[in-house]
């Protein structure tokens, strides 16, 4: 039978029930009372007999595989994104290309990819890739979920995300900034001074275009990436041109 806690600290309530053998718990989003918490628990148990009985989902392919699932996506949702390249990449090697591919969706456990993700972690696999994967299975669900390719709950809504250490970035400093200069090429020293005033991605760096930066106004439009036709997160900005970075562009956009 389901349970509930509540941390006294912060006041969130959690549920608690168990799913192939196994004690899981997940935190309890916008909710007060222990009633309300009870009521969501009881939901969440439920629909995890309804995964060991394999039919929680239902599918119009009826007998997707994983591999099938993340075809889809590639093709129908990735392939119009400017990431579609990395994530093709990505998806075949751990996805299609990959024993868990074959797994059928309809009989496919939280625990599955757990244990997927285990595997990949004791190949060496860093945190923040697991993190990556996990959300791989994730958008591909949801994605056939608003299509009505699927419905039911998404597995890896039961699944915990990898903690990650936040690391403290090693920047760097103003009296910094000429020694580097000097020891770059002459006619890359306008491409790090820009890196450096401002932030901008290496492929759009590279897919800088004169027409993109208007010194009279002192503003630079950030409109694609290197080899794309837009940015990395397929929006337009701008970014203001710093007094400092004015001599190292204007011979650049002049000659």
């Amino acid at each position: 039978m389901a349970t509930v806690r509540q941390n006294k600290d912060s006041g969130k309530w959690y549920a608690r029930w168990y799913e192939d053998g196994k004690l899981r718990e997940k935190t309890i989003p916008d909710v007060k009372r222990r009633n309300e918490a009870i009521g969501v628990a009881e939901k969440w148990e439920e629909l995890a007999k309804e995964r060991s009985r394999g039919d929680a989902l239902h599918f119009e392919g009826a007998n997707w595989t994983v591999a099938e699932l993340m075809r889809w996506w590639l093709d129908r949702y990735s392939s119009k994104l400017a990431s579609h390249r990395s994530s093709e990449l990505v998806v075949t090697k751990h996805f299609i290309d990959d024993p868990f591919g074959k797994k059928k969706l309809a009989k496919l456990r939280p625990t599955d990819i757990e244990d997927f993700l285990d595997e990949r972690r004791a190949r060496g696999l860093k945190p923040q890739t697991l993190i990556h994967l996990r959300g791989y299975i994730s958008r591909a669900f949801h994605k056939a979920k608003r299509a009505r390719m699927v419905t039911g709950d998404c597995p890896t809504d039961f699944v915990d995300k990898e903690k990650t250490v936040a690391r403290k970035q090693n920047t760097l400093q103003s009296d910094e900034i000429l020694p580097l200069l000097q020891a770059t090429v002459p006619h890359h020293q306008a491409l790090f001074m820009t890196a450096i005033c401002t932030g901008m991605r290496k492929g759009e760096l590279f897919g800088l275009r004169k027409c993109d930066v208007d010194l009279t106004r002192q503003v630079i439009t950030v409109r694609h990436s290197h080899g794309r036709d837009t940015t990395k997160g397929g929006t337009e900005r701008h970014i203001p041109v710093l007094d400092e970075l004015i001599p190292w562009l204007t011979p650049a956009v002049e000659e």
